[in-house]
């Protein structure tokens, strides 16, 4: 059975080979230097936490966001 796929917008198949393509030669130095641009910078962690607890953490980072824009405005 195949799986009606939907593509995010903006995207289309031809960009997703290009991504796939672009992973898949990526060298595992290119690799570390990509994620430690990502994951380095200011301001941001990257920590492991079980399942059953994202969606608890996603609203505690939703209402720390909202407070800061209520703070600046």
């Amino acid at each position: 059975m195949k799986r009606n796929q939907q593509l995010p917008p903006g995207w289309t198949n031809d960009r997703v080979k290009k991504v796939i393509e672009f992973y898949d030669n990526q060298t595992e130095a290119e690799a570390i230097a990509e994620a430690e641009d990502v994951f380095g910078k200011d301001g941001y962690a990257v920590m492991e936490i079980p399942r059953n607890l994202v969606d608890k953490v996603r609203d505690m980072i939703a209402k720390a966001r909202k407070a800061q824009l209520a703070k600046a405005t």
